[in-house]
Order: C-alpha cells, then structure tokens, then sequence
C-alpha cells in the first residue's frame, strides 16, 4: 500500500531514531501520520481492499527502543493528527490517543477537575499509557476511564472499561472479546469532584515540565559524548 490517497503525512524508508526520544533505531518501511480520524478509517479501509503489511502504531515515541534493523511494516504515529482534547457535556473528558499526558493534566488542572494531576510525571501520550495501564504516585489511568474508543479494519468500537483487564503496566481485553486491544482513538475519563486546588496542579504540572527540560538536557549531553566516542556511523549529525 502507499500513501496517495491519504491526506496525513507518508514517509516510506523513515529512520525510527527520529520518532524516538532516545534517538536510536533503523528505518521503518513507512511512517504514516494521520491528519485526523477519519484519515486513520481511511488507512484501514486501505489495508482491507489490499495489501496488509504489520503495523506499529506509536505515540510520542518516549517509551520506545527500536533495533538497528528497524521495522518492516508500516508505523502510525498518533502525534499531532490524533490529539483532539475537550471537555464532554456530561463533564467527562475526551483524550484521542495522540494527547500528550502532560498536557491532559493541564487540561484537567484548568478546569478544576480531580485526581488527573499524575498524568503530569508520565511522559508520552494518552494511547501509550492507556496501552500500558500507566501510572504515577500511586495513580494508574485504568482507575479513571469510563469507556474506550478503539479503531482498526472492522471499524469503531466504543467498549466500557468493563471490557478491559487492568494490571501493573498491562491491559488485556476480557475473554471472549476481540480483536486484541490497542488504543487506537483515545479514552474518555468519567467525572470527577471539582479541585479547589486547581492552581496547585498547575504548579505540579510545570514542575514536570521543567523537569522534563532537565532530562533532555541530560540526554544531550549523553549524546555528545556518544558521539565523540562511538564508532562514526551509530548516530548521525542530523539526529
């Protein structure tokens, strides 16, 4: 299959260093970013009347390690097209799978809405951490999902948090459901009490942030000194 009659970006023989934030990995066959949902229907729509190379969808790319070799199939990246974030009109909030997690917890701080403030330490988006049950300072986002949205060649699903089997960093669907899971759309929270102390969250999530500018600043200068010692070659100038 190929990208033409896709509207989000299509890149084929895309190094997997550049997806990741640990910047290391081999090509992937192509690397296709959706311009929004209905691109994505688009895509499956595409491998169902005709070719179905694997598939690897990836979010921000911030709990990922690819090999030299990379990854013969074609990869989706959630991130930018599949990151639409707003409050429902029954109060509970709406996260597609591109969002990032920081981000959410902002959203959330904003509105006075509670107990969202972990999602500020967790790095990555909404689709990875709800693919990995993933959590923080005794929080896991599994405890606040009401109900998930999922995408693939049989269509939409809309499935209530019943349906999923939620354990430390892992999330399995009930027996009996198919196909597997994986989030494909987002989640959607259920209400919570109103914070008073939203301003506090707020500072809780740009201490994260500042935080996350630390570490980049540390990888950098990890990476200065792989580069001056390593084999030339195992990292490129442009990365």
């Amino acid at each position: 299959m190929s990208g033409t009659a896709l509207r989000g970006r299509w890149r084929e023989n895309f190094p997997m260093s550049k997806l990741s934030t640990w910047r290391v990995g081999g090509p992937a066959s192509a690397v296709f970013e959706p311009a929004d949902l209905a691109d994505l229907r688009a895509f499956f729509a595409a491998r169902v009347n005709g070719d179905s190379p694997p598939v690897l969808f990836i979010g921000h790319g911030s709990n990922l390690l690819v090999r030299d070799g990379g990854f013969r199939g074609v990869v989706v990246r959630a991130a930018p097209g599949l990151s639409e974030l707003k409050l429902e009109s029954d109060g509970t909030v709406y996260a597609e799978a591109g969002v990032a997690c920081a981000k959410a917890a902002r959203f959330c701080a904003a509105r006075g809405l509670a107990e969202a403030e972990f999602l500020a330490g967790i790095p990555g988006a909404i689709g990875g951490a709800l693919a990995m049950n993933a959590g923080c300072h005794g929080a896991e986002i599994w405890s606040y999902v009401e109900r998930a949205l999922t995408e693939d060649e049989n269509g939409e699903r809309v499935l209530s948090a019943e349906h999923f089997a939620a354990d430390y960093r892992e999330v399995k669907m009930m027996s009996g459901d198919a196909p597997p899971f994986s989030p494909r759309r987002g989640c959607v929270f259920p209400p919570e009490t109103r914070n008073p102390r939203g301003r506090d969250w707020m500072r809780c999530c740009k201490s994260a942030a500042r935080r996350s500018r630390w570490i980049r600043l540390r990888r950098g200068r990890f990476f200065a000194i792989r580069r001056g010692t390593s084999p030339v070659g195992w990292l490129s100038p442009a990365d």
